[in-house]
């Protein structure tokens, strides 16, 4: 585990392993790098793998700040490590990270995988994908009056009713529990952003390959989500891992490697 100060004065937590092609993982809102612990040991066999906590989450400190911020501190760090060219795996907000940083830092980016994850997060009539404003309302006020516990229950809802009931999710659930909560302040400026920021235009002109990988019963980022995304911008790839739900890759990591690796060596 190692840290970095970077120019904008956040103490960012982050880890480096193995050797070989560098390979980001972006952990989502609410999350930790240690979400992403099976592809890590999967991934770090034949690629640097690199892992970090975002700013308010896990050991990263917590300073307000943009995408951009978050995007460009991101490239401090592969510059700190000595990496000039990248391929980024992020979940959820992550994967909206990852987006940010190949328009910040196109020639840097090689490719990008979306795991169930948009290019924006609130719908509109003219872009029908994510979250409605009432829905993503009504988490920030529960935010505000019933943090911590609305975490849990939030989380559970990303699960579908038969990983609920898997030894898996019963391995993920305690997981959690030994995890500090991040910080409050935190997930608001993050939902208060997600909220309006939007990527779709920069989309459609995107160079790197990406890959939309979501679980078939993802209500945050709906099949119909993917469906418009592709429709829209056709050079795009979309796939689904079925009866999962939002994180595909903790319930089935297995599949979720292989997809991601094939993905990879094209």
């Amino acid at each position: 585990m190692s840290y970095l100060m970077t120019k904008n004065e956040i103490r960012w937590h982050y880890n480096v392993l193995g050797h070989g092609p560098c390979l980001f993982f972006i952990h989502g809102w609410a999350g930790n790098m240690r979400v992403f612990s099976q592809q890590a040991r999967h991934f770090s066999s034949d690629y640097k793998v690199v892992l970090v906590d975002l700013p308010g989450h896990g050991k990263t400190d917590w300073k307000p700040g943009t995408f951009d911020e978050v995007a460009i501190q991101i490239k401090e760090i592969a510059d700190h490590i000595g990496v000039d060219k990248f391929s980024i795996v992020g979940s959820s907000m992550g994967g909206f990270v990852g987006l940010k940083i190949a328009e910040l830092f196109p020639s840097s980016v090689e490719k990008i995988i979306m795991v169930g994850s948009l290019p924006k997060f609130f719908k509109t009539q003219q872009c029908p994908i994510g979250l409605t404003a009432q829905e993503m309302e009504k988490l920030r006020t529960q935010l505000e009056t019933k943090y911590p516990a609305i975490l849990d229950i939030f989380f559970r809802s990303l699960f579908t009713r038969q990983e609920r009931e898997s030894e898996k999710f019963k391995w993920i659930h305690q997981f959690r529990k030994e995890e500090k909560a991040p910080s409050q302040e935190a997930l608001i400026s993050f939902l208060d952003m997600l909220a309006h920021d939007d990527l779709m235009d920069f989309l459609k002109a995107v160079n790197a390959p990406i890959l939309f990988l979501a679980g078939r019963k993802d209500y945050i980022c709906s099949e119909n989500s993917l469906k418009f995304i592709k429709n829209t911008i056709p050079q795009v790839q979309i796939a689904f891992m079925e009866n999962c739900g939002h994180f595909p890759f903790l319930i089935n990591s297995v599949e979720f490697n292989n997809v991601v690796e094939k993905f990879l060596l094209k």
